[in-house]
């Protein structure tokens, strides 16, 4: 912050998954407790209110410090005892008091939509704005081969499933479909959970041009730990037609055991199937 020279720095980091993280705030001693650092904040937290989620940081467990925050919103979520004591091998001072503690802080910017990021991936919510793209990904061969009822003849039908999913999102209700985006935004296909009696099962589908490419197991991957949490269950199953090998594999990639394999309801008719389980250990 300049004011008209420098007065106060901040350096904030992105550490994913809709969050930020504080790692310094100075403000030059010279024009200290005049107000820079709280304008500073308040610029960052205006700026990032509508991207990120929360803001975190670790700060000393002087008194001055954790009020001054407190001011802001920020939430105590944790401590890591004895950090200074044992990082420093000398006492560090904050306003005549000697840290010892490190403790960990929090607040909320703006309850963000569901978002997991990976290496080359991004799972998020549907807007209406893919409506185009779910339509010709779902004109896929093998959607139509294994999953007939997924197939969006026209953008407007496309609309429709994608107005009526973001309606579950609002509601905190099932099922819950969320698109594979690759890091360029391109919709490559979805990730889901949807309940089945005595309950729940994955889905999944990578369109054909991008198949091979290892996104699936990818996305399957990231996706479990924070749905099953999200659903507060410990153990998800995931069907596949035997035919569907590809289909088979990532699920066992991603650590799911085969529990069954014969004859079964498969998309309403009596087909040979694979009924795997994963469980959360």
């Amino acid at each position: 912050m300049y004011d008209p020279d420098l007065k106060s720095v901040c350096d904030v980091t992105d550490e994913g998954s809709g969050t930020l993280e504080i790692q310094n705030l100075a403000t030059d001693e010279r024009y200290q407790r005049r107000g820079y650092a709280s304008k500073l904040l308040n610029h960052i937290f205006n700026h990032y209110r509508n991207r990120y989620g929360r803001i975190i940081l670790g700060t000393g467990d002087a008194p001055g410090i954790l009020s001054f925050y407190a001011r802001f919103g920020f939430a105590i979520i944790g401590r890591e005892p004895d950090y200074f004591t044992k990082l420093f091998d000398y006492p560090i001072y904050e306003d005549g008091v000697m840290l010892r503690d490190r403790v960990l802080l929090e607040k909320v910017l703006h309850p963000m939509a569901f978002r997991i990021e990976t290496e080359r991936l991004v799972i998020t919510e549907f807007d209406e704005g893919m409506a185009e793209s779910v339509h010709e990904n779902s004109l896929d061969d093998d959607i139509r081969r294994f999953v007939p009822d997924e197939v969006f003849e026209t953008v407007e039908d496309a609309r429709r499933t994608i107005l009526s999913l973001m309606a579950c999102y609002n509601d905190n209700d099932e099922p819950f479909v969320y698109p594979i985006l690759l890091r360029s935004g391109e919709n490559i296909g979805y990730v889901q959970a949807i309940p089945i009696r005595n309950g729940w099962e994955i889905g999944y589908h990578v369109v054909k041009k991008h198949t091979g490419n290892g996104y699936a197991t990818e996305a399957v991957t990231a996706f479990l730990p924070i749905i099953m949490k999200r659903l507060g269950i410990d153990r998800i199953s995931g069907l596949c037609a035997v035919e569907n090998t590809a289909s088979c594999r990532v699920l066992e990639k991603c650590g799911f055991r085969l529990e069954y394999k014969g004859s079964g309801n498969y998309q309403g008719s009596a087909r040979e199937v694979c009924r795997y389980l994963y469980r959360n250990l």
